[in-house]
């Protein structure tokens, strides 16, 4: 990084997981698509959290050659499982997980869950205790449907809400290592009143 000013600065480091895929005719690469999967930020001084990052000066002229940032990935976890509704224990197929500090609710990061793949993952997470929160909660009709011809990509989904969850009380989690099958109950939302839903960023 060169042309900053003086001042006292931290450094923020994306860890970003997406999902790519390729279309082909014939071999050959015909289009590319990627999407987003999960992410988690970590800042100076080897930290997930903002609070907690080690600031650096700078004056002017100086060059700092030697500002590392590690992160420890045999101390990230994989944190797994699925929505269920409360009464029936059956999966839930979209809604939003937050993994969120205990301490202050502040959120680490978050993952979705849709009809493509079933339940939550959050692929990496730093030991420590958290709570699981629940929001935008619904079970979709997932349809593939076909585009003109010659249009790519050849298809396009179209998801139809059946019915809407809200979801409970904030689940504690204390994590030590990679973590299974996690249960997270929602409850159905009567007909006729509507769920709330999170605003998204």
């Amino acid at each position: 990084m060169t042309g900053l000013v003086s001042g006292e600065y931290i450094l923020k480091v994306g860890l970003n997981v997406t999902e790519g895929i390729t279309n082909s005719v014939l071999g050959q690469a015909s289009s590319w698509y990627s999407s987003y999967r999960y992410a988690l930020d970590y800042y100076s001084g080897d930290t997930p959290r903002q609070r907690d990052a080690k600031p650096f000066k700078l004056e002017d002229g100086e060059d700092l050659p030697s500002q590392n940032l590690t992160i420890p990935i045999t101390k990230l976890h994989s944190v797994a499982g699925d929505l269920v509704e409360e009464k029936t224990g059956r999966a839930i197929n979209k809604g939003t997980v937050s993994l969120q500090y205990a301490d202050d609710n502040s959120e680490l990061t978050k993952a979705e869950v849709t009809p493509d793949e079933s339940g939550f993952h959050f692929t990496f997470v730093p030991e420590g205790e958290y709570v699981l929160k629940v929001t935008a909660a619904s079970d979709v009709k997932h349809e593939e449907i076909a585009n003109p011809p010659g249009t790519m990509p050849p298809t396009h989904t179209k998801d139809t809400t059946l019915r809407t969850y809200t979801g409970g009380d904030p689940q504690p989690l204390i994590v030590h290592g990679d973590m299974e099958g996690i249960n997270l109950p929602v409850t159905l939302v009567p007909a006729g009143v509507k769920a709330a839903i999170a605003p998204q960023d």
